[in-house]
């Protein structure tokens, strides 16, 4: 797998980049037009999309929850919807959500709550163009070391760590690892389910914390 990713990454590195605005339904219809003719075709679709926006319930307003949706969910459907259209046989669909759809996050309640449409909307693929031949599948990391963790003090990634079976925060190689997976023929039978990459955090039950402890 270590070597598909890096095949993944030369590929990537070698295909002209498409710049969509997930707020905006014109620019991911152009998106998408522009993308299946750059690549000739659409096989695979991996979305990651997120806002960082980090407070607790008493301090997120109607606006935020909209904007959390706007991007996580309803951007995200909207270009599963389009991609979808221009997939044929074997193609895939990976929405990349977040654990907190599954577990209480104090410090991004919005977030958790898109990521849990998301994972809803992964389901709803996985039946409805299973007929097509499309598979669709979540992946749902724990808390991973990418710049996102710059939120995060010194005394709450401790805490986070603390609370991870495996001890600490996913490498972003791991979780692309499973997407590079998912997205191979290997994985042809796996569709409209969740894959959890996340060091076992979720079976300690215990709800996200965003607060300095």
């Amino acid at each position: 797998m270590v070597g598909a990713a890096r095949r993944v990454e030369r590929i990537a590195g070698e295909t002209p980049g498409v710049a969509i605005d997930l707020g905006d339904d014109d620019s991911i219809a152009s998106g998408v037009a522009e993308a299946v003719e750059t690549l000739g075709g659409l096989d695979i679709l991996v979305v990651s999309a997120a806002r960082d926006a980090f407070a607790p319930l008493e301090e997120s307003d109607r606006e935020e929850w909209h904007a959390q949706f706007e991007v996580k969910y309803f951007g995200t459907a909207e270009l599963c919807r389009r991609a979808a259209e221009h997939m044929g046989d074997n193609g895939v669909i990976i929405v990349v959500s977040g654990i907190a759809a599954h577990i209480p996050f104090s410090g991004n309640p919005a977030g958790g709550a898109s990521n849990a449409a998301l994972e809803h909307l992964n389901r709803l693929l996985g039946v409805e163009l299973s007929a097509r031949g499309i598979r669709s599948v979540a992946v749902s990391p724990g808390f991973t070391r990418t710049d996102r963790l710059a939120n995060f003090s010194g005394g709450q990634l401790a805490a986070i760590e603390a609370d991870i079976p495996l001890g600490r925060v996913a490498e972003a190689d791991e979780v692309a690892s499973v997407i590079t997976f998912l997205a191979s023929p290997r994985a042809s039978y796996i569709t409209g389910t969740t894959i959890v990459v996340d060091g076992g955090r979720m079976l300690t039950g215990a709800p996200l914390s965003g607060k300095d402890e």
